[in-house]
Order: structure tokens, then sequence, then C-alpha cells
């Protein structure tokens, strides 16, 4: 997402590789514009969760750049070497605290611990372990958020012979 005044094309805004026409009226209209187009293209996003072949991030950034020159939100993508690492990260417990901490919305560690209904100090490291992985935003202020709509979990069975 990219807003532009460029001479020759007046104002515009660019989304993805596709440009549009933009108005531009005062600094702060512009900036809550921009603000509700980053929500628009977050609500969107989804954690793409995979069990992938080493060497395989190669492929998937490049799908992903191929995704965002077509205007498309590209997703978020994690992956693991097996099943067994994937849900030695991704417990039950803390997969429960992405969809508690998206339902209520970005908060302090503290309000998630008591919508969780679980004790301060496991949330902390289970908040502090997904945010490492990327799945967990930390805002200046010390609020956390997840910036997905969605997770998908993909693990693929193995082939027959």
């Amino acid at each position: 997402m990219r807003y532009d005044n460029e001479r020759g094309k007046g104002d515009h805004r660019h989304v993805g590789e596709r440009e549009e026409d933009y108005q531009f009226r005062t600094l702060e209209r512009l900036l809550e514009d921009f603000r509700r187009d980053v929500d628009k293209l977050e609500a969107t996003m989804k954690a793409i969760i995979e069990v992938a072949r080493r060497g395989s991030v190669f492929q998937s950034a490049a799908q992903q750049l191929a995704d965002a020159r077509k205007g498309r939100t590209p997703d978020f993508r994690l992956s693991f070497e097996s099943a067994r690492s994937l849900f030695a990260e991704l417990t039950p417990a803390r997969l429960d605290l992405l969809d508690t901490l998206r339902r209520v919305g970005p908060c302090s560690i503290y309000a998630l611990a008591k919508a969780a209904e679980r004790n301060y100090s496991n949330v902390h490291t289970d908040v502090s372990r997904l945010e490492e992985l990327g799945l967990i935003e930390r805002s200046e202020e010390g609020e956390v958020s997840v910036p997905f709509a969605a997770v998908e979990i993909l693990v693929p069975l193995a082939q027959s012979a």
C-alpha cells in the first residue's frame, strides 16, 4: 500500500501493482485513509502454518511476491520441519490464546490472562513465544494483538508408493 503524488499523474495510491485515483484533502485525512487501508489489509490476512521440506521457504517467498504484485494481500507463512515440532510450538493452549486475543482485541497480557482464565505467568511465556514466531504483535504501549483474520495449519500426509 502506497500513496503517491507524481508529476503528470496527480494524487493516487498503489495497491500491489494496481493504481487507483486518490483525492488528497488534508494530511489528517490522508493518515486516516492510510490507517483504514492497512486495517483492511490486516483484516484479510491469514497465517499459514505448515509442515514443509527444507528449502521450500524460497518457493513460499516467490508466491508471496507474486501475490503482492497482483494486489493480493500476502499471507504470513510459518514452516516447521515436522508435525511434532509444529505442535510442540503451537500447543492447544497457545492456539486457544490466539483465538481469545483475536476475539478481545488489543490488550495487555494481564487482561488477556483474565479473558483466557489462565495463569498470568503461563500466558506471558506463551505470548512471548508466539511473538517470536510472528503470530502476535506488541504495540509501543505494550498491548498485544493478533494481526490475522485466520490461522490455517497444513500438515500434508505421506504419499503412497
